[in-house]
């Protein structure tokens, strides 16, 4: 998390936390009044079913043990004294009502019907209807009340218990937490915030420990910021000194011979040029960035090739150009061209240090590219290596000189090929040289 993730956050505004319970504690306490009606409707179904059950089995029990009675009555026809003892059986059964129908009634109807029968002599029915009130059975529809009332009540007065102590114990901090975050308008006030009163001296840690954490995160991001000037300080640096060694190195070996000649004049005219305009390309990209012209290509190579030809031959190297048979142009960065060139140049001198050889800078058409290629007869790049050319950091071959590169030189040139809308290729055998090739657009005057 950095400063501004932390000024975000603490900019946030919590929502009522007071406003939230509540509506929780609504929703949970909705819920439980349904539970507690779907409670009571299913206790009167239990009840009314097993009571239905309990009064259907004593019914037909009682009717079977008085089965020879009834049909005995209702043979003689003696309806007086069968409705008598029906009276009987429903005093002893209870919330039922028996009914005698003669034989020539119809036993159509929802209440429940037991034929009387003796052989095959029909007397008649009993119609059998349960006293649906009394199946309720109000004294335990009572008892069920009563509980349902006093646990409901248990429920309510713990719903107010654990509201009181969750206001007490979460939600009141978690609002002065709130009051703390909101005093937090910019991080770098923090130092000389104070915190808001009253408040907890639980809160108080918490508001010092989010001062403290400010303060870390400022700082962290301060001591970035100087990291990145000091790296890009270091970078330019280096690129500086990567570019303006060649040029000196010409100038200390033309300034070793004391006859200066002609040639030896154009090298150090071309040096201090190089100087010059490096100088003033840095200081162009500082204030407006670099800018393209159109250059033919072949000046730059001649001059670059010029300035290094005193280092080769001191270390018996011939360079050598072929030229295209028309002039080539491109829209490039003079200055950086010529850097790119430069560094070139030097990988294959450093290359053909300890045995000498050839290097050969060859620019001609290619379709619609100019190619500028330079080859060198020096150790070569391993392949393991050369997959990773290219890339910040990377060299080979430098390890053990004193002025041993950092890999900027090739990592700039690709950058700067292709920035151009060019390509930059390299290809290498051990023991034998390496090629580097550089396509560039045509352009015409």
């Amino acid at each position: 998390m950095d400063t501004r993730q932390f000024h975000n956050l603490t900019n946030k505004q919590m929502p009522s936390l007071g406003m939230l319970f509540k509506e929780q504690f609504r929703r949970l306490f909705g819920f439980v009044l349904v539970l507690f009606f779907i409670f009571t409707i299913a206790s009167i179904g239990f009840v009314f079913h097993s009571n239905q059950v309990a009064i259907d089995n004593a019914t037909m029990q009682a009717i079977a043990g008085n089965k020879s009675h009834l049909l005995a009555l209702a043979y003689n026809n003696n309806t007086e004294a069968l409705e008598m003892l029906l009276r009987d059986l429903e005093k002893s059964i209870g919330r039922v009502r028996l009914t005698y129908h003669q034989s020539d009634a119809s036993m159509e109807g929802s209440n429940k019907k037991i034929p009387l029968q003796f052989a095959e002599k029909y007397f008649g029915y009993i119609e059998v209807q349960f006293l649906w009130w009394d199946l309720l059975d109000f004294r335990f529809m009572g008892l069920l009340l009563v509980a349902t009332v006093c646990l409901f009540a248990l429920f309510v007065f713990g719903y107010r218990r654990l509201r009181r102590l969750f206001s007490r114990e979460v939600l009141h901090p978690l609002e002065q937490l709130n009051d703390l975050i909101s005093v937090f308008d910019h991080i770098e006030d923090l130092p000389h915030t104070q915190p808001p009163s009253p408040t907890s001296t639980e809160m108080k840690t918490i508001f010092e420990a989010f001062k403290t954490t400010a303060k870390v995160l400022a700082e962290k991001e301060e001591k970035e910021r100087e990291n990145q000037i000091l790296r890009a300080r270091n970078e330019l640096a280096s690129q500086v000194y990567h570019d303006i060694a060649s040029p000196l190195t010409a100038l200390k070996l033309v300034s070793q011979i004391q006859a200066t000649g002609k040639e030896e004049m154009e090298i150090i005219r071309g040096a201090v040029e190089r100087i010059e305009a490096i100088s003033q390309d840095l200081r162009q990209k500082k204030e407006e960035g670099s800018a393209l012209a159109l250059v033919s290509l072949q000046n730059p190579i001649e001059q670059i090739i010029a300035e290094k030809k005193l280092l080769a031959h001191e270390q018996g190297v011939n360079i050598q150009s072929e030229r295209a048979s028309a002039p080539a142009y491109s829209q490039v960065d003079p200055v950086e061209f010529k850097r790119v060139l430069s560094n070139l140049l030097n990988n294959s001198l450093e290359a053909t240090r300890e045995k000498g050889g050839c290097i050969t800078v060859s620019l001609y058409k290619e379709g619609r590219y100019n190619s500028v290629v330079v080859n060198d007869t020096g150790k070569g790049i391993p392949p393991h290596v050369l997959s990773k050319l290219g890339k910040r950091g990377t060299t080979f071959g430098k390890e053990n000189l004193p002025d041993a590169g950092s890999g900027l030189g090739i990592y700039h040139a690709k950058s700067a090929i292709e920035r151009w809308g060019g390509k930059f290729e390299v290809s290498s055998t051990p023991n034998e040289g390496t090629s580097v090739r550089i396509s560039l657009p045509q352009s015409t005057l």
